[in-house]
């Protein structure tokens, strides 16, 4: 049973996992107010049982996952009889400015560093485990050096099967480098070079990831055979939280979990995984594979002003779009606007905006979510993933969706065997500068040519006086607030601006930004190994 439905199936489990559930039981969370079970034990286990969940587990599955055996061939019994199916999503971010250029940006900024310490990254294929190995450290210093016209966010490829089974999963990224995922892959390419990476920082393109066998695992497997089937629904989401790594600090990541997906699971084959006596200590579980990455090729979207502040919605694709959703967020004002189908080739008015309440922004994305054929959870996942961001953000934006056949080319996705049915919902993200704002952030940078000369007149009065002349000129907090789209707005105000002064200002402003991203990015590390 797919897509939330209750399974009541009173097939009686293995002995080690009614073992595990009995003993999971006795340790169960408190459930969610308002006594939703299927919403309840979302906390992993803290203790030093926690590891024998995976062996309890893993020792009660069929011998082809536990063995490593070969996965099941398409056209075999498994595939005639149990459907797999295959759903995704996640995120093209790109940022334009008025004259509907895309321009490349930071994406890997630290205000976005949401992600737990499990996942892995460039740096950390092949090694035996999280933060281990010479190249880990210096990570985020690649990261800062990378800028790209496309951030690829929070791919998360979900699995639904009603027996276990394996798969072969490998994503490519052509005109791209994926930068972080879980669970571990077991190989990528390009292979990482820190020489370059921390030098002038790694080309982007030709990437790909290989997770190799992913074995399957669904949720009814968890579930035990009681009369309270509430219980049993209980003590399923309890085993199953448990043995998921703790991500409750990080919702950005943890949102995607609240399906009713298969775990996946990966294990590596490192020597110190061989070693270990009983419990696999590198395998790992999670209810979906998760990827992200930069891209430096182009979409063919755009939104175009002319003089008169009028924008246009350009589809220059040989696909047409589904409806599309213009949003405008400024201080406690939300606006938005339905963008209609678009059709190939084509060039549409932006309507008028209407002021509306943020929820119902939520509400009208997660239907068009639906609308695309993701199942209500994972909809609702995405948009609780991306809502302090999408719908909080100060800005103007366009969501759409990328039509499929251009996903599965900038994104070839492989997985062996072949699902019955497979679902791909990327959302382009498109954010925009208009006339009016290129024309504020002129102005900011204007008023900052005046604060640094007040600021060096006070340094020099405090030098006169034997005074501290240390205290560094603060960047502007109306800029600093952009976040990673900082650098693309300055860059703009040097593309627009006719003052020298102004242009001068913003090429010592961006330089400034550069040096501060990456300082910031290196204490953020430095306490994250602490």
């Amino acid at each position: 049973m797919f897509a939330g439905q209750k399974d009541d199936s009173k097939t009686k489990l293995p002995r080690t996992i009614q073992l595990a559930a009995q003993i999971g039981e006795s340790r169960t969370l408190p459930v969610r107010e308002g006594g939703n079970k299927s919403a309840s034990l979302r906390r992993p286990l803290r203790s030093p049982l926690r590891s024998y969940w995976f062996m309890w587990v893993l020792l009660a599955l069929p011998p082809a996952l536990t063995l490593g055996v070969e996965p099941s061939k398409s056209g075999d019994q498994v595939n005639t009889h149990h459907p797999l199916v295959m759903h995704e999503w996640g995120t093209f971010t790109t940022f334009s400015g008025s004259d509907g250029m895309h321009l490349d940006f930071r994406p890997l900024d630290v205000d976005h560093a949401d992600l737990p310490a499990f996942v892995r990254d460039r740096s950390q294929v092949g090694l035996p485990g999280p933060g281990a190995g010479p190249d880990l450290t210096p990570f985020v210093l690649f990261k800062s050096r990378i800028r790209a016209r496309v951030r690829m966010e929070t791919p998360v490829i979900y699995f639904y099967t009603d027996v276990p089974r394996s798969v072969n999963v490998r994503v490519g990224f052509p005109e791209g480098l994926v930068t972080e995922f879980y669970p571990p892959v077991r190989s990528q390419q390009p292979k990482f070079d820190s020489k370059v990476a921390y030098r002038e920082g790694e080309p982007v393109g030709g990437g790909a990831i290989d997770w190799g066998q992913v074995d399957l695992l669904p949720p009814s497997l968890f579930r035990p055979a009681l009369s309270d089937a509430s219980l049993s629904d209980v003590i399923a989401e309890t085993m199953i939280a448990r043995m998921l790594p703790n991500s409750s600090a990080f919702p950005h990541y943890a949102h995607a979990r609240n399906t009713d997906s298969a775990l996946v699971h990966v294990r590596l084959g490192h020597q110190a995984a061989k070693a270990a006596a009983a419990v696999p200590t590198e395998s790992h579980l999670e209810r979906f594979l998760f990827y992200r990455g930069v891209g430096k090729f182009r979409l063919p979207y755009q939104v175009r002003y002319d003089q008169h502040e009028e924008g246009v919605w350009v589809n220059d694709s040989d696909e047409a779009l589904p409806p599309a959703l213009l949003i405008q967020i400024e201080g406690e004002h939300s606006r938005m606007a339905l963008l209609g189908a678009t059709a190939p080739h084509s060039t549409t008015s932006l309507p008028e905006l209407a002021e509306v309440e943020r929820d119902e922004i939520a509400k009208k994305v997660q239907q068009l979510l639906e609308d695309a054929d993701l199942f209500p959870k994972e909809a609702a996942a995405m948009v609780d993933t991306w809502k302090d961001s999408w719908f909080t953000e100060e800005g103007t934006r366009v969501l759409y969706f990328v039509p499929r056949p251009l996903v599965d080319q900038l994104l070839p996705l492989t997985i062996e065997p072949a699902p019955e049915k497979a679902v791909r919902v990327l959302v382009g993200r498109l954010e925009l500068m208009s006339p009016t704002m290129e024309a504020k952030m002129r102005d900011l940078v204007r008023l900052n040519i005046k604060a640094r000369a007040e600021h060096s007149r006070h340094v020099e009065l405090a030098r006169e006086a034997g005074k501290d002349t240390s205290v560094p000129f603060a960047l502007p907090a109306a800029i600093t607030s952009l976040g990673r789209f900082a650098e693309p707005a300055i860059a703009r105000v040097i593309a627009t601006t006719a003052d020298r002064d102004v242009e001068n200002e913003a090429r010592v402003l961006l330089r400034e930004i550069r040096s501060r991203n990456i300082a910031l990015d290196a204490d953020s590390q430095a306490s994250a190994q602490n």
